[in-house]
């Protein structure tokens, strides 16, 4: 059932996949128009044709609705499939329900409020996309601990071949920094680090960062201060940049 619904959500999450399933949606309510009209199909093997031929008598007439329905029969039984895949994953989705990090949550409406965050639909707080490459969008968010503290910190969770997601705690920050701070999406590309940019590197520093797949843009809004975070293909974990000058 796992690999089931790995195989799904990667199906799914394909533009060239979900790009079959629009039309199909788009083109069944024309069947009804194409039967009222009585578009003449020419009939080879039992299958319709946009040749136009011409035919006499009743055969004729209940041979072109008859292929007419088998089509549309056909097109219905193809969304019907597609529904019910998508509507298999989604429950189980639902069934997960957000994220979630024993001993942390998501942050509140309130806690989201400030201005500068109304430039993105999920108010700087969340992303979902594909870090490893596998098709399936991982998930990063910022999270409020449950205890008495407070904290700030930023979690990543990323698919796995089984399935089910790993998670990662990539930041942790005090508790009014939630008004600062902001994940976005690093889209894949090529990007020179500081290192890079002032001649200042250290052994081991990155001087041009490659984002193959995207990674997670850990920003603030009080300064230039933010950190890459990237899936590394190497050592199959997260790794990270500084790229705050």
């Amino acid at each position: 059932m796992a690999t089931m619904k790995l195989l799904t959500k990667r199906l799914l999450s394909s533009w060239w996949c979900q790009l079959p399933y629009c039309i199909i949606l788009c083109c069944v309510p024309f069947f009804e128009l194409i039967k009222q009209i009585n578009l003449q199909w020419l009939l080879s093997s039992g299958e319709p044709s946009f040749v136009t031929v011409r035919s006499n008598g009743q055969n004729a007439a209940n041979k072109r609705r008859s292929t007419v329905e088998k089509v549309t029969k056909r097109v219905f039984m193809m969304r019907g499939m597609l529904l019910a895949i998508l509507t298999f994953v989604i429950v189980s989705e639902s069934k997960a329900g957000p994220f979630e990090s024993k001993g942390w949550r998501l942050p509140t409406d309130s806690e989201l409020s400030q201005k500068w965050r109304s430039a993105d639909k999920n108010r700087f707080a969340r992303i979902s996309i594909d870090l490893n490459g596998d098709l399936v969008r991982d998930f990063a968010g910022l999270y409020i601990s449950k205890d008495g503290k407070k904290r700030v910190a930023l979690i990543v969770f990323i698919s796995q071949k089984n399935g089910t997601f790993k998670k990662y705690f990539l930041d942790e920050k005090e508790y009014p920094y939630i008004d600062v701070l902001g994940v976005a999406i690093v889209k894949p590309g090529k990007y020179l680090t500081p290192c890079g940019r002032f001649s200042e590197c250290e052994e081991g520093d990155v001087k041009n960062l490659v984002v193959k797949y995207g990674a997670v843009d850990f920003f603030k809004t009080d300064s230039d201060a933010k950190t890459y975070f990237y899936w590394d293909e190497r050592t199959s974990a997260m790794q990270y940049v500084s790229m705050g000058d």
